[in-house]
């Protein structure tokens, strides 16, 4: 999968981040994408920090090229994943007034 190196590499160090840079973008790709895999089989990160999404793009852009690179923004928790639990707790909540009163339907 493109960029699974750098997604699990973002995903170790969230909490750290979002400790002192919390709302920021960050712009990285793994170096031995560049260069090759190391003996080791450790991966290095070219990274950087900036105040906007497009920032981080140009900046990528500037530096790698048209090539996969990681734009994504420190937060404790993804937007989309934040807005998905939101959804199941409004499913849940609607689901068990159902339950306890039968004269409430969803479905109408």
């Amino acid at each position: 999968m493109a960029l699974e190196a750098e997604l699990k590499y973002f995903e170790a160090r969230r909490m750290e981040w979002v400790t002192f840079h919390e709302g920021k973008w960050v712009s990285m790709r793994a170096a031995t994408s560049l260069v090759g895999s190391t003996d080791s089989g450790r991966r290095e990160f070219v990274i950087s920090l900036f105040d906007s999404s497009d920032e981080a793009y140009r900046a990528g852009v500037e530096r790698w090229g048209i090539v996969p690179f990681l734009v994504k923004q420190v937060l404790k928790e993804d937007r989309v994943e934040a807005a998905l639990r939101a959804h199941r707790e409004k499913v849940r909540s609607a689901k068990w007034r159902t339950t306890r009163d039968p004269g409430v339907s969803l479905l109408r």
